[in-house]
């Protein structure tokens, strides 16, 4: 055998246990939702050397830190959409608040790879993010409407109230003016006695 080898080393059990560290230490991901999840999670971790291995090269430039929420989720897959050289694998990010976000990452293939086309990704994020935009807006907007119709009664009562105080209001100016600038005796009208 070799002689630079320890005799321990050379055992068949130890040379099958490190063949199979090397085969799982060099897995990469192969198929849309592998290179899916691989990508999200060195995103949520901050890893952009990482990400940027699964992104295609014409997006690898837009490539930037993760939001911060990102990177507190948990991701996982759903659909997946495989049309000859693209794919769309929808994917949900779990955050530690119990909420989701659901989404499509899309994938093109680079010679025998799938690779994050990261340039559609975040379009889709960014409509996701609208479409989250629009949603608050809405609930904010049924918010107010309970609330108003809540308080409605109580307006309506100050809006009565403020009506008769106005009223009062306006007759005693309407007193106070004819004190100040009484009306104009009236002349005896000289012929009213004449035929």
């Amino acid at each position: 055998m070799n002689k630079f080898i320890p005799k321990s080393a050379q055992s068949p059990v130890l040379a099958g246990l490190f063949f199979i560290a090397l085969l799982t230490g060099c897995q990469v991901a192969k198929t849309p939702d592998q290179v899916t999840l691989k990508f999200w999670q060195a995103m949520a971790d901050n890893d952009l050397d990482s990400a940027r291995l699964y992104v295609s090269k014409d997006s690898e430039d837009l490539l930037q830190a993760p939001e911060r929420n990102l990177q507190e989720a948990d991701f996982a897959v759903g659909q997946i959409v495989i049309n000859d050289t693209q794919a769309r694998v929808e994917t949900v990010a779990s955050f530690p608040d119990n909420t989701q976000s659901s989404f499509s990452t899309f994938l093109i293939k680079e010679g025998d790879d799938w690779r994050i086309d990261y340039r559609r990704t975040r379009y889709s994020l960014s409509g996701n993010l609208f479409n989250g935009l629009f949603d608050s807006l809405k609930n904010i907007g049924e918010n107010l409407n309970k609330q108003l119709e809540q308080q409605m009664p109580q307006i309506e009562k100050e809006m009565e109230s403020f009506g008769q105080e106005l009223q009062k209001q306006l007759d005693n100016l309407g007193k106070e003016l004819e004190k100040s600038f009484p009306p104009p005796k009236q002349k005896p009208d000289p012929y009213q006695d004449s035929i």
